[in-house]
């Protein structure tokens, strides 16, 4: 089973290029990437609902997003973390917002 849509959002530029081509090679069609902070891109896809967000914050954390992703109430989350702490308080915000957390 594959996705009909997926939409990368990543700030550096070099990897919205690298995944772009990864898809062109891999003959993956649907895929969309674009480049910017995360907080600004996600206000232009408030009316979209996604099934599934892959999450993978820098050390600060999603806490800006967190509101945003709730809204569209994706069936599941995957959050890839390198940063305990951090990881903890978002995984809280998502409790708050309904969500339950499985390992």
């Amino acid at each position: 089973m594959g996705a009909r849509e997926v939409l990368g959002i990543e700030e550096n530029k070099r990897a919205v290029e690298d995944g772009r081509l990864n898809a062109l090679r891999n003959r993956i069609e649907g895929c969309q990437f674009m480049g910017g902070k995360v907080e600004e891109a996600i206000r232009e896809f408030k009316d979209v609902r996604w099934d599934i967000v892959v999450l993978d914050p820098p050390r600060t954390g999603c806490k800006a997003i967190v509101p945003y992703i709730a809204e569209w109430k994706p069936r599941k989350i995957v959050y890839v973390s390198c940063d305990p702490a951090t990881l903890a308080r978002d995984l809280h915000l998502f409790l708050e917002k309904g969500y339950a957390s499985r390992h």
